[in-house]
């Protein structure tokens, strides 16, 4: 190592030079940044960063590239120049050992090819470079380079055996004569497991079928006929001697139900084969094992697999928790109401006019779910705070105003990232807040990424849009037309039952008929006869009745939870988690780690704060998957 001279020198030379070829050749560049891109992808080369001079010693490979036209794989190929010397004159190459030819002649295997009726013959797909080197000896295998002259040259290591190194040829066939090595060994140790296991779990069934005896009759092995091998091991007799099959799968070896050998057989082959699920894991397992109990091991393989969960992550489901008390006490209509936006629709102010777009804000009541309509122009907030006026003018004050955090509202991700970006700008939500105040009411958000926190108006805008998109779809319409639509869908959408009486059914609009929205509350007029009433108070009295109905009818309904029935989950500070994003695939769905837990009234946690890579986030259980680690 100390005949090594400097090497940096001349490969940064020759970089140059093949950057100047590549300049003049468009198609020979893309193939040689295709390859070296394929290099880094595969973890088959690694940059170096904040590298400490002096620090390790680096012979630095010149690398071109060597064009191979009638080639049906690799048309261009990197080589990387081992030969190249170094200021004292030595290369890398000098200094090393070409090694001992260990593999078969090639005569004398193509002499043996020929005494058999058929041939295999197969390659290595890379094979210098599905072995690695130890990371003690990469700095001898450094390059320079860049993938854009815009960049600056950087230095990678080589990972794997490179091609043009002295002891490539001698490196690659020892390792695989290795492999072989080791495959035989491993063998013959799983055969010394297998049989120590079956003798510490199965000694009367061995016993038994030695003397030649049927195994005890609440044995496992009563249903297979079970003798022992030449090599001492308990094979299954089954049915299958006199099929074609191999003799593993004829008799194959009985495995203990869930013992760790049993386990680790299965997570091998799990892994193996690429993570598999239970029934193909199982099916080559019984190629040469029986697993007693062996599909509920493989299951439980593939659900405690980290891989496998990220694949497919199962989202944390929490108990229901109980309705707000808005959802079941008798109050005036808007009293307590929720908002979203949809939208965006077309508006057209005349013949030949420019469309420009308009949003929908949707109000609803929490009690009545009666739902109110207010077409908005634009998404600043002064329109947003006319449409909350010319709502409250005609519907009354609300008490309470619920909308979903600023990254929940429909369509925020897509069509309305302006409106994304309003809902989430501190000044409107200050302006808002403070309008709301001046009028008494308090303006509550939903926890980020929650939506089924608001699912009520969630509901309400789907039902309007199916409305709306039926009638004009995405045809622009005049202000008017407009308006007269909404209001109807709005007729609509109060016009649904809230109880199942064919006869005379419950709707929201029964409780928005006959009330001013100054009403003093009005006595109980429904034990008086109706002969003493006068016409004021038999509009009351009917009035009444509609909330009777709606306490015996429609707030029973309630009672049941249709889904998230089960007990509630354990969520503990410090579980990893995966977190979902609607906007990527599983596999790139970022972790975390539950750093605080916020329980709700009844103690059941439903929102975690999280710990990320990019700082901490507040999310609803029903936005993670809990790691099974």
């Amino acid at each position: 190592m100390v005949k090594l001279g400097i090497s940096k020198d001349i490969a940064l030379r020759r970089l140059h030079g093949t950057e100047r070829r590549l300049a003049r050749d468009n198609n020979l560049r893309e193939h040689y940044v295709e390859f070296m891109q394929e290099y880094l992808r595969l973890g088959h080369m690694k940059k170096i960063e904040d590298m400490i001079q002096g620090s390790v010693k680096r012979c630095f490979l010149p690398h071109h590239p060597v064009v191979k036209e009638d080639s049906t794989t690799t048309k261009v190929r990197v080589v990387f120049d081992a030969s190249c010397p170094t200021s004292s004159g030595i290369s890398l190459n000098d200094t090393l050992l070409s090694g001992l030819v260990i593999q078969e002649d090639l005569r004398s295997i193509i002499l043996r090819s020929r005494t058999k009726q058929i041939m295999l013959v197969a390659d290595v797909e890379k094979m210098f470079r599905q072995i690695y080197i130890v990371p003690e000896e990469r700095p001898l295998q450094s390059i320079l380079w860049r993938f854009s002259e815009s960049e600056e040259i950087g230095i990678y290591e080589l990972s794997t055996i490179t091609y043009g190194i002295k002891p490539a040829p001698f490196l690659a066939t020892r390792t695989l004569k290795q492999f072989s090595l080791d495959e035989g060994e491993l063998e013959r140790a799983e055969l010394i497991w297998i049989r120590r296991v079956q003798q510490e779990v199965f000694p009367e069934e061995l016993k038994a079928v030695a003397k030649g005896d049927a195994v005890p009759r609440r044995s496992p092995l009563r249903w297979f006929n079970p003798y022992i091998s030449a090599d001492n091991i308990l094979k299954v007799g089954g049915r299958l001697r006199h099929s074609n099959e191999a003799e593993d799968t004829k008799h194959p070896s009985v495995l203990p139900a869930r013992h760790t050998l049993t386990r680790l057989i299965l997570k091998q082959y799990h892994e193996r084969l690429l993570h598999a699920g239970p029934q193909l894991m199982m099916s080559a397992v019984r190629l040469r094992y029986w697993p007693l109990g062996g599909r509920n091991v493989a299951r439980e393989i593939v659900h405690k697999c980290v891989k496998c969960f990220r694949s497919k992550p199962t989202l944390a489901q929490q108990f229901m928790g109980e309705l707000p008390a808005a959802r079941v006490r008798v109050s005036r209509p808007f009293l307590h109401s929720g908002v979203d936006y949809f939208g965006p629709v077309y508006i057209r102010p005349g013949p030949r006019r420019q469309s420009h777009k308009a949003y929908v804000a949707v109000f609803i009541c929490l009690c009545t779910k009666a739902v109110h309509l207010e077409l908005v122009s634009d998404l600043t907030t002064d329109r947003f705070i006319q449409a909350l006026r010319r709502f409250v003018a005609r519907r009354g004050k609300c008490s309470n105003l619920y909308s979903d955090n600023g990254t929940n509202f429909v369509g925020a991700r897509n069509k309305l990232k302006e409106l994304l970006i309003m809902l989430k700008d501190q000044q409107h939500r200050e302006q808002v807040s403070k309008v709301c105040a001046d009028e008494g009411m308090r303006w509550h958000f939903n926890p980020p990424s929650a939506p089924h926190f608001g699912g009520l108006w969630e509901a309400a805008v789907r039902s309007a849009k199916h409305h709306l998109l039926r009638v004009i779809g995405e045809n622009p319409v005049s202000l008017e037309d407009m308006n007269t639509l909404l209001i109807q869908v709005e007729a609509c959408l109060n016009s649904r039952p809230l109880t199942p009486n064919d006869l005379e059914p419950l709707t929201p609009a029964n409780f928005l008929v006959g009330e001013s929205l100054q009403a003093i509350p009005e006595p109980n007029l429904e034990e008086i006869p109706l002969n003493r009433l006068n016409q004021w108070q038999l509009i009351q009295r009917r009035l009444q009745t509609f909330w009777s109905r709606w306490r015996k009818e429609y707030l029973s309904q309630l009672q049941a939870r249709t889904k998230r029935w089960r007990p509630a989950i354990k969520i503990e500070v410090g579980k990893l988690v995966i977190i979902k994003d609607d906007n990527l695939p599983p596999m790139r769905w970022k972790l975390g780690r539950i750093i605080e837990v916020h329980p709700g009234a009844d103690g059941i946690v439903r929102v975690v704060t999280l710990k990320t890579a990019n700082g901490n986030l507040k999310r609803p259980v029903e936005k993670i998957c809990i790691l099974p680690v």
